[in-house]
């Protein structure tokens, strides 16, 4: 399994369960402790979950908004609101922008899955049909600048049964 595949994974399952233990989740991925351990490090420190002793959590909500602002009271339709969020893997500044991403939503109701994208318009699709078996309502796509061919992304992108945003690139 690759360093991508396994932080996905990862995210996923602390997205699912709330909290994962380093232990059974290498268990279950079969891989070592010690590998997913570096993993957890790594994405607690792109600031996309919070280590803890033995494990990781999800990241704990900021403070609620005042009642008094309208934000506070999202409205019943945007509870159920789910936004796929694809982004490259590494770091630069997409922890920046996935926080900025989760609390906005936050502050609507909305959930957001979080994906790592592939290098390959396969390992792309296959992302997006996952997020999208899970219920997401939208996508926000932060691709592999280096995706090819274009001719067949922009087809993809053009098929797609939900409305989708390209965050910092061009068809």
């Amino acid at each position: 399994m690759l360093a991508d595949e396994r932080r996905e994974a990862i995210l996923r399952a602390v997205e699912r369960q709330g909290s994962i233990t380093v232990k059974a989740l290498a268990q279950e991925m079969g891989v070592s402790a010690v590998t997913l351990r570096q993993d957890v490090r790594e994405l607690a420190g792109q600031g996309l979950l919070t280590r803890v002793h033995g494990g990781a959590r999800a990241l704990a909500p900021q403070a609620p908004v005042p009642a008094e602002t309208p934000a506070a009271a999202p409205s019943p339709a945007a509870e159920k609101y789910a936004v796929g969020l694809v982004v490259p893997p590494g770091g630069y500044y997409y922890a920046e922008v996935i926080r900025g991403v989760q609390e906005a939503a936050r502050a609507l109701g909305v959930r957001v899955v979080l994906a790592v994208s592939g290098e390959s318009l396969a390992d792309n699709k296959e992302q997006v049909r996952q997020l999208m078996a899970g219920g997401i309502n939208s996508l926000l796509l932060m691709l592999h600048p280096g995706l090819h061919p274009l001719d067949d992304t922009e087809e993809w992108l053009s098929t797609l049964e939900v409305p989708a945003v390209l965050v910092e690139r061009r068809a």
